[in-house]
């Protein structure tokens, strides 16, 4: 890696390309509001594990891995059997489903909200960085469930030194942080 100042041919690297559009999961809290029909609009509709919430008169929403707009066409064609020409409007109000773990050897272990694309450096950061019995060059990021679970090696050192900057990758939801 080189020491001195960067030369114009040395741009930044890009971050990957994101997800266009926000994706409901499990601990979101959405407000639905039905245009002119306030007895069906609600407030604090948490998404449940299962990615389910409620709503009156079509109970049980699937919502869990769909976007805003997806979410909006569904509740309008299922409302449509009861309002004539039904307006949803959708927001996020807490987006409590894209956050990540970190535990081990930080100062500050536990969930953060991801309310952005987070690096794996970010994700230490918010832990407010490594305590002094960590084995920084032993991190492993660890991605899914059960036996699809993925886990990714993060050499501190070789990161921050520019030998493995594709370690740094952005964290997907539900990520977890191991600091050894």
């Amino acid at each position: 890696m080189s020491t001195g100042p960067a030369s114009a041919a040395e741009e930044p690297r890009a971050m990957p390309e994101m997800e266009k559009e926000y994706v409901i999961g499990p601990s979101d809290i959405l407000e639905v509001q039905v245009w002119r029909e306030e007895n069906l609009t609600r407030t604090d509709r948490l998404v449940l594990p299962d990615g389910t919430f409620t709503l009156p008169l079509i109970d049980n929403v699937p919502a869990g891995g769909k976007t805003i707009l997806e979410l909006k066409a569904h509740i309008e064609k299922a409302l449509a059997k009861f309002v004539d020409a039904p307006k949803v409007y959708i927001t996020v109000k807490q987006p409590s489903s894209h956050s990540f773990n970190i535990l081990g050897n930080v100062k500050e272990p536990g969930r953060y909200p991801m309310l952005a694309p987070t690096t794996v450096l970010q994700g230490i950061s918010m832990a407010k960085g490594f305590n002094e019995w960590a084995s920084r060059n032993k991190t492993v990021i660890i991605r899914g469930y059960g036996d699809k679970q993925k886990i990714m090696p993060f050499e501190y050192d070789d990161v921050v030194d520019g030998d493995k900057p594709e370690q740094n990758f952005i964290m997907h939801p539900g990520d977890t942080i191991v600091v050894p």
